[in-house]
């Protein structure tokens, strides 16, 4: 059985100037840099009652590992039955049209075990997935283990489910030497491998490796960000930490799952909404996004309604929770549509070798540009 990721070839890019790649699979063809939608905007759509689909051809399925139960899926009976069912709730109205991943989310400080390690894996081989995660062990594992599990994982997809790739994932939290090593590992599968996965950390912290990625992007991989968080919240400018990552090579992203922090004692102003701005390519409070009182955005779900009318109209499933959550679940719905939107923009700006002139004029972005004498001007 031929695999569902048929090639993959870099169409046009430059170093620290983003890349298109298309990617050609038994669904179709389509080009990044593009947006994931996870499983989470899946259920923000379902939880507003939207029904108008993602267009997107990668799809995300996440599940949390709270308080790093992991081993339950090896340790307890019915668990691993019970995430298969999760996976497949979404997965199989997507499988057969879309690639379709797998994330699980767990603390950075989690190291696997080599039963937790499999547990994944036959998770994903028995479920609807047809692009398979293989995370690392933990952060800093050595060379030597990661092109171990490597090659073991990768034998076993290929015979348990040869239709699906395997994506190995790095962590971009670790050393920086160590990280380049393992891309030279993988360096050395280009053509047999299709994916890669980073599973994402503070891009401040983190940028020799971000710039490691950004070298790497000669190669002709498909390189999915996992688990970003939409902005960096303590900047005072928020901006869509989704987008920057297109600069250095990475070709799709898709958001964490957040962490549930119960009904706050006092609900913030429905003007507080944070919500994508294409325009500036931030994530504001949605009253920056406001004309007369009506959505400056005519993406499907927005449609420049008056927000008063919306909020109103949306407060019907407010039922056991705040109209907060649910206009959080609006605004990441319209996120899905909108910011797909502006990587289309961005993708042409590549294809101009005009994607630093594009970053330069968008408020969220022009922060990750280097100023003439070399002095990193990072908002992160």
């Amino acid at each position: 059985m031929k695999s569902v990721i048929k090639d993959v070839k870099i169409k046009h890019g430059e170093e620290l100037k983003g890349r298109v790649l298309k990617i050609h699979s038994k669904n179709g063809s389509f080009e990044t840099p593009t947006k994931a939608p996870t499983s989470t905007e899946l259920n923000g759509k379902g939880n507003i009652g939207f029904d108008e689909p993602f267009l997107n051809p990668v799809f995300e399925i996440t599940q949390r590992y709270a308080n790093n139960k992991i081993s339950d899926l090896h340790r307890k009976n019915g668990v691993h039955n019970r995430r298969i069912s999760d996976i497949n709730a979404h997965a199989d109205t997507l499988i057969n049209r879309y690639l379709v991943k797998y994330f699980p989310q767990y603390s950075k400080d989690t190291i696997l075990t080599e039963d937790d390690i499999i547990s994944f894996i036959e998770l994903q081989c028995e479920s609807n997935i047809n692009v398979i995660t293989l995370p690392e062990i933990k952060n800093n594992a050595s060379k030597d283990d990661f092109e171990k599990n490597l090659n073991k994982y990768w034998k076993f997809v290929e015979d348990n489910k040869p239709e699906a790739v395997l994506m190995p994932y790095l962590n971009l939290s670790q050393d920086a030497d160590l990280f380049r090593e393992k891309l030279k590992v993988l360096s050395e599968h280009e053509g047999s491998l299709f994916g890669i996965g980073i599973k994402f950390a503070s891009l401040r912290e983190y940028r020799p490796n971000l710039r490691s990625l950004a070298s790497f992007s000669d190669k002709e991989f498909w390189v999915h960000c996992s688990s970003i968080k939409r902005a960096n919240w303590n900047s005072s400018i928020p901006s869509s930490q989704l987008h920057i990552l297109q600069r250095y090579g990475i070709d799709t992203v898709s958001i964490e799952i957040p962490m549930a922090m119960g009904r706050p004692k006092k609900e913030k102003p429905i003007f507080q909404t944070k919500y994508f701005n294409n325009e500036k390519v931030t994530i504001p409070n949605i009253s920056e996004s406001l004309n007369d009182g009506d959505l400056i955005c005519d993406c499907p779900i927005c449609r420049q309604q008056n927000f008063k009318e919306l909020t109103e109209d949306l407060s019907r499933y407010a039922v056991g929770k705040s109209i907060n959550a649910v206009l959080n679940d609006f605004s990441k719905v319209h996120e899905v549509y909108a910011s797909t939107e502006e990587f289309k923009v961005s993708r042409q700006m590549i294809k101009e070798d005009s994607l630093n002139n594009y970053f330069s004029g968008k408020e969220g972005l022009k922060g990750d540009l280097k100023n003439e004498d070399g002095k990193q001007t990072s908002l992160f």
